[in-house]
């Protein structure tokens, strides 16, 4: 998740180089204070006892609004970028604890009419959490077995122009908590919330939006990718013994406008830990491919720069592992050291349950 806040960090430098003098750099700036009302979805039976109804998640974030001679934000409608922190105490659950997350987060404009604008954004980061399983002191806590895990939010909120410099906001929003398997038990927590903040612009000039000289245009172009990872995970079934999971794809995409496409293709993972699946289900393996699964894709990828962020779904065409739902989502982050090469991380889930989560590195032609 560093490599999502790096990137941001890097966009914030480009963007402060390539203004206009006459544009004063705080006037781009907001300061952003929300407050979340939500609860921990109860995807497994043992999820009930952690918390107690409802609780309040307390945010605050810096944020960037574009104004750059950029292509990509130009198409994007001048987005918002930034970075947050998100505390929560669970109510004072005490298998729990404390959560905080850091998160690098972009908020793109859905709609706009008169003083009103709809938003999505979607934020990913890292999160540290103060209480982890221990199966002598805090057994209960099926859901975090790690203090480090990985933080994914989304939010689709309307905002409010208040005045020149503040705004209202108000919305829905996703929290998820996960090591992707890294570690067990990891049933990862689920947090959907209401929220409500509000942000003020630390300057009162108006901000001058520029159209740039020369535009990037991607619509209708084709690419074929393919990628390899890796990544380590644990199963219940044999708790604190390491198992190598390694990964590949092959997929093709069309951009349907200039900073948006599509995604479709196979992918595939090796899954040291299947052996183990698939013995106590009473079958046998035999070579490395009764141990792998292997599945078709489709998803949707967020084009930023060089930055990208793509979500899919995909159905097994071949998995022998009974205990893995039919259907399966991935959410990826990449970022292109090239144009044609590229490096990520991918989060592998089942429903709202981690498989792994892999580093990845991949050729676009």
């Amino acid at each position: 998740m560093l490599l999502s806040i790096i990137a941001v960090t890097s966009f914030f430098y480009k963007e402060l180089i390539c203004q206009n003098i006459k544009q004063p750099f705080l006037s781009t700036i907001h300061i952003e204070t929300k407050i979340h009302q939500g609860l921990v979805i109860n995807h497994h039976p043992e999820m009930w006892a952690l918390t107690d109804g409802y609780f309040p998640s307390y945010e605050i974030g810096l944020a960037r609004q574009t104004v750059g001679k950029n292509s990509e934000v130009y198409f994007r409608k001048y987005p918002r970028y930034g970075l947050t922190y998100r505390y929560t105490n669970f109510n004072g659950s005490p298998y729990l604890g404390e959560a905080h997350s850091a998160m690098a987060f972009v908020s793109l404009k859905v709609a706009k009419c008169n003083i009103v604008e709809l938003n999505f954004r979607t934020s990913l980061g890292i999160a540290y959490l103060t209480k982890t399983f221990d199966y002598k002191y805090n057994y209960k806590n099926r859901a975090i077995s790690t203090n480090w895990n990985a933080s994914i939010g989304f939010e689709l909120s309307s905002a409010w122009k208040l005045s020149k410099i503040a705004e209202l906001s108000t919305g829905i929003t996703m929290l998820h908590l996960s090591n992707g398997t890294i570690k067990t038990p990891n049933y990862g927590l689920n947090i959907p919330a209401l929220e409500a903040g509000l942000s003020f612009k630390l300057n009162r000039a108006d901000v001058r939006y520029k159209i740039p000289e020369t535009l990037i245009l991607r619509k209708g172009k084709n690419n074929l990718r393919a990628s390899f990872g890796m990544a380590y995970k644990e199963i219940i079934e044999r708790w604190q013994e390491k198992f190598q999971v390694f990964t590949g794809d092959i997929v093709f995409t069309h951009f349907y406008n200039n900073v948006n496409r599509y995604i479709i293709g196979f992918d595939g993972a090796y899954d040291q830990s299947n052996k183990i699946i698939i013995e106590s289900q009473g079958d046998t393996t035999d070579t490395w491919v009764d141990e792998s699964k292997f599945g078709a894709i489709v998803g949707h990828e967020w084009v930023i720069s060089r930055f990208a962020i793509n979500f899919s779904v995909g159905t097994y065409i071949y998995n022998l592992n009974k205990s893995n739902a039919l259907v399966y989502n991935k959410i990826g982050v990449i970022y292109f050291f090239h144009n044609n090469i590229f490096g990520g991380i991918t989060l592998k889930s089942h429903y709202a349950k981690a498989d792994f989560l892999s580093a990845n590195l991949g050729i676009s032609l």
